[in-house]
């Protein structure tokens, strides 16, 4: 089977639903198969759509560094979708999530 990038999106959009955005969000319209949740942040009630769109910001803005420590940008810039997603635990997907939403990492 070929890891697509789709897969990847997924793949991170889980990991940070199911582990790594509880800490600041609550999520409804959950949708994993298509690339899809809404997050409610618990400070200030905000809803965000976290969709395969955002994932790919925010792999691509850290990435390109600055954001966040030197490890989460080394994974972030692993080219192939399925090293990247096996790489990237709750953490990483967090700030995914946060770069591809905000621009920055707001929380953590």
């Amino acid at each position: 089977m070929t890891y697509t990038t789709e897969d990847l999106y997924k793949a991170i959009l889980i990991t940070a639903v199911e582990g790594g955005t509880g800490y600041w969000a609550q999520v409804s319209g959950y949708k994993p198969d298509e690339c899809r949740a809404t997050l409610h942040e618990i400070e200030g009630g905000d809803i965000h759509t976290v969709n395969a769109e955002v994932i790919k910001r925010g792999i691509e803005e850290i990435a390109e560094g600055g954001i966040v420590n030197s490890a989460i940008t080394d994974t972030c810039r692993m080219r192939e979708p399925e090293r990247l997603a096996l790489n990237a635990d709750a953490e990483v997907a967090d700030c995914i999530v946060q770069v591809g939403l905000f621009g920055n990492l707001i929380y953590g």
